[in-house]
Order: structure tokens, then C-alpha cells, then sequence
């Protein structure tokens, strides 16, 4: 996924506050891209999120995502992670 299609999903997110459910699985998200769209993600409304098949996500963006899912007012209640070789190697 290049800059701008991550710029336009970034912008899109911000208008839509009641999107529940993002599939983003196999976009190609890089930590940078992955960050800026959490960062606009209405975290009270998604209830699913599919980032599967991201592999160049690392410890940089798990880290945002887990302090987004610890929000108390957060409904975050379907996290797909698959084929993201996440495992104690994880960079």
C-alpha cells in the first residue's frame, strides 16, 4: 500500500467515527503506515480489526496497538493477527 492510499484511509477513518469493523489484512503496512492509521482508528466504535498478512509490522507498532486495546473505553473485541510472524523474534 503506498503513502497515498494510507493518507486517504487515514483521512476516511477520521470520518467515519462509526466504522465497527477494518480489514486491513495483506495491505503491505510498514510500522509507519500501520501508526498512522491507529492513530485515527475511532477507538470507541471498532469492534474488529484485521491486520493479517502485515509482516513488516514490529515491536514499534504492537506496542501503540497494545496500549489502544488497554484503553478502558475502547471495544476493540476481534484483533486478527495472522501471518504476521509475530513470535519472540519479532523486531
Amino acid at each position: 500500500m503506498n503513502t497515498n492510499y494510507v493518507e486517504a484511509i487515514a483521512k476516511g477513518l477520521e470520518g467515519a467515527p462509526i466504522l465497527k469493523d477494518i480489514n486491513l489484512s495483506g495491505a503491505g503496512l510498514n510500522d509507519r503506515k500501520a501508526l498512522k492509521i491507529l492513530g485515527k482508528l475511532n477507538k470507541i466504535h471498532v469492534e474488529s480489526l484485521d491486520l493479517s498478512n502485515n509482516p513488516l509490522l514490529t515491536k514499534k507498532f504492537y506496542k501503540a496497538l497494545g496500549e489502544v486495546c488497554c484503553m478502558r473505553e475502547a471495544s476493540l473485541k476481534k484483533l486478527n493477527l495472522d501471518g504476521n510472524k509475530i513470535g519472540d523474534e519479532t523486531l
